[in-house]
């Protein structure tokens, strides 16, 4: 029997521009096990503060590509691991000389996310709950420029207040006291 499959896309414009394309392909007929390519390219323009004062205005811009593997447990939950391998570029629009700048350098390294999604709908969702921790490994063999450990975890939840929502964010990341590239830190 057919074992069905689907292709996303996304695509981003403003500060961030992007694309994204992925085929997710189940690989048996109960659907628990996946694999999924994806292609990703992005722009985007960050803002760099130090204690509360904008100190440069950076673009950054990445391509890669990805192969994840994984398994879903029941509807609502979902373990993947992978490869991602692509570049990186860092320009320096405004801020001093002395602030660093990568005119293109690889990236690539080993990826897992967990992920637990009990909302009863993608937008403007009534109830449940979605949380997710992704966890990247930089890897020199597949183009990484220095090796590198990053995790990074949100957790989001609705809370009914009468005939509205309120929705509670929390967010977080860790490097392992690893030094983490300028196009890898974490953002507010």
């Amino acid at each position: 029997p057919p074992l069905g499959g689907a292709v996303h896309g996304s695509w981003r414009f403003g500060r961030t521009f992007g694309l994204d394309a992925s085929l997710y392909q189940p690989l048996d007929a109960e659907h628990r096990w996946f694999v999924e390519p994806r292609a990703t390219a992005q722009r985007s323009i960050e803002d760099i503060f130090i204690d509360g004062d904008s100190v440069a205005r950076y673009r950054f811009a990445h391509a890669w590509g990805s192969l994840d593997v994984g398994r879903v447990f029941s509807n609502r939950m979902e373990l993947r691991a992978g490869l991602r391998a692509g570049g990186q570029t860092v320009e320096r629009e405004i801020g001093t000389p002395d602030l660093p700048e990568i005119s293109g350098e690889g990236y690539g390294g080993l990826t897992m996310r967990y992920a637990y999604d009990s909302r009863d709908r993608n937008t403007l969702w009534q109830s449940g709950t979605l949380a997710r921790i992704e966890y990247f490994r930089g890897v020199e063999a597949l183009g990484a420029v220095q090796e590198y450990d990053r995790v990074e975890g949100v957790a989001e939840t609705v809370v009914p207040l009468r005939d509205n929502v309120m929705y509670l964010r929390a967010s977080g990341g860790a490097s392992f006291d690893s030094e983490l590239p300028i196009y890898d830190t974490f953002t507010l």
